[in-house]
């Protein structure tokens, strides 16, 4: 295999099961407070600032696994609408985005090769995007494509004047 063959294979979720994996249920209330995220790589606050979310229950990484993670997502303005994700069986922390006022990017890993690409919508409390993102390719022996020796997985020498 050529490494320019090697790609993240996307499909419709086969691997996890999500139904017994993520959880959406709706919260009486919307949350008073907006966490303080201590991790830069997290901003819980929309661009616009109409919408949050507060990583309640976070995952202790430096024990064993699998492990759960617990987020609400709520609006901050207009109507209140907020809802708790619950998602198990992680390998790692959700990645959380957002992509604008209703649109939230969630990244859940299983493992090391395969994930699973989500995009919640805040205004309807569904996930209106889910791709299972399969790595496997990635970690593949390969051949580096070599365009002056074609075919023959050779790579030419160099000349250097002496």
């Amino acid at each position: 295999m050529n490494c320019d063959d090697q790609v993240v294979q996307y499909s419709a979720p086969h691997v996890v099961p999500l139904e017994t994996h993520i959880s959406v249920k709706p919260l009486p209330r919307r949350p008073r407070l907006i966490l303080e995220e201590k991790n830069p790589e997290f901003v819980p606050k929309s661009s616009q600032k109409t919408a949050a979310f507060n990583r309640i229950g976070i995952a202790d990484t430096m024990k064993p696994g699998p492990y759960s993670n617990a987020v609400e997502v709520f609006s901050t303005r207009g109507d209140p609408i907020a809802w708790r994700l619950e998602i198990v069986g992680l390998n790692d922390n959700v990645r959380l985005q957002w992509l604008n006022e209703d649109l939230l990017f969630v990244q859940a890993w299983w493992g090391r090769i395969v994930s699973t690409d989500l995009i919640f919508e805040v205004s309807s409390g569904r996930f209106i995007y889910v791709k299972e993102a399969n790595y496997g390719l990635l970690v593949q022996p390969c051949k580096e494509p070599n365009p002056s020796v074609k075919g023959t997985g050779l790579r030419p020498t160099p000349y250097v004047e002496r």
